[in-house]
């Protein structure tokens, strides 16, 4: 069984001497990842008990992941943990059970070996090269999921045939246009050793991470946790939310222009990774570290960091504006609602739907148009 498991013991004696022991035995395996010992001595007394003495002991085990008897298929793809990816610092010293890792660059104040920014990393997982250290990252590589609704199969090993057992699964999925949780449980009896659930999951251009989690339970007498396993998967992470059956054209003079969000880059000399999509950045003479994400590097030695923001209006001009709609049901009724709220310099700011108060922002409308589909298509101009 997975968990925490404990015990206990009394051992009652009259002191024949001033120095007395006791043994007992404790078994571990490569799966302890810690052990501890609580000991109280306590002396009894015309009925009553009075501590006289207590300890702890503590120790670190070889913590291994045991091994799984769960395996993932999506889209009858089996699902694999990445090589994890690789390194490099110019220095790394001791720091209790790990090392504390940096670059030359990180100790910009006075140079003297005390860096102002570093990383923690398990001894293990680095290698002294000589001229610099290579570690493994402490981050896992996932596997890459489309946009789509996939189905996903849980095969189970290991099971006792004749065995009540609950499988519990939950789903977590997180992108630009905010998150998604649900929990499934399924309880059967064992009619074999291996056994197989199938659910679905829905990921979109804008899942950024999807995050499932298993554990297994048997449940013929009580709930004894069996075993745990958890799947992460990146998805593309590219829409900032919205509906694609929904478009905002504008017109400045020139051309209708669909909005879209806009992708702008900031240079930097030095760029390092911070996590499987994340980077801390510097230019030279910098005397702090910019954490930026989605960064490249470039032929020259330098990265480019991206951020998605708004589209620029570069001057004072009057937009006609036409929402556009698409996939409408012909003969329904819909309504079109919509607010615009202007913000100038060393003005208020916009607030968001639920806490905008009318009597605080004179710059924010609210319209709306009221129609029945006549098509699939409908336009708006404002």
């Amino acid at each position: 069984m997975m968990g925490c498991d404990g015990d206990s013991g009394v051992f009652e004696f009259n002191a024949t001497a001033e120095e007395m022991s006791e043994t007992f035995h404790i078994e571990t395996d490569n799966y302890t990842c810690n052990l501890g010992i609580n000991v109280y001595l306590y002396e009894e007394m015309d009925g009553w008990s009075n501590r006289i003495g207590n300890d702890d002991f503590y120790f670190n085990g070889p913590c291994e992941q045991p091994p799984s008897p769960f395996t993932l298929t999506y889209d009858g793809v089996e699902w694999e943990e990445g090589t994890p990816e690789m390194l490099e610092f110019d220095h790394c010293e001791e720091d209790g059970p790990g090392l504390m890792c940096w670059q030359d660059e990180w100790d910009w104040e006075d140079d003297d070996g005390e860096p102002e920014h570093s990383m923690w990393l398990p001894s293990d997982h680095c290698e002294d090269m000589g001229t610099h250290w290579e570690c493994e990252a402490p981050w896992t590589i996932m596997p890459e999921i489309e946009p789509g609704n996939h189905s996903m199969e849980l095969t189970v090993e290991d099971l006792v045939v004749g065995t009540n057992y609950s499988l519990q699964i939950g789903l977590s999925i997180y992108g630009t246009d905010g998150g998604y949780w649900d929990e499934m449980e399924f309880e059967f009896n064992a009619t074999a050793e291996t056994m197989s659930e199938t659910f679905h999951m829905e990921t979109n251009s804008s899942t950024c991470n999807a995050n499932i989690w298993v554990d297994l339970y048997e449940t013929s007498e009580g709930w004894n946790r069996v075993s745990g396993y958890s799947y992460n998967f990146q998805g593309p992470c590219e829409d900032y939310g919205g509906s694609d059956d929904v478009a905002l054209e504008y017109d400045d003079g020139s051309g209708a222009v669909e909005w879209e969000w806009y992708e702008s880059a900031d240079y930097y000399d030095h760029c390092w990774q911070d996590g499987p999509n994340n980077y801390v950045c510097m230019d030279d003479g910098d005397d702090s570290l910019s954490w930026e994400n989605d960064c490249e590097e470039l032929s020259d030695g330098g990265f480019d960091c991206y951020e998605t923001s708004y589209p620029q209006i570069e001057e004072a001009v009057e937009l006609d504006m036409t929402w556009t709609l698409e996939d409408l049901e012909v003969g329904n009724n819909y309504t079109l609602v919509w607010n615009v709220c202007i913000e100038e310099f060393m003005g208020r700011f916009c607030w968001d739907e639920d806490s905008w108060d009318e009597d605080q922002d004179e710059e924010r409308e609210l319209e709306a148009v009221n129609f029945t589909a006549t098509s699939g298509d409908y336009s708006a101009d404002w």
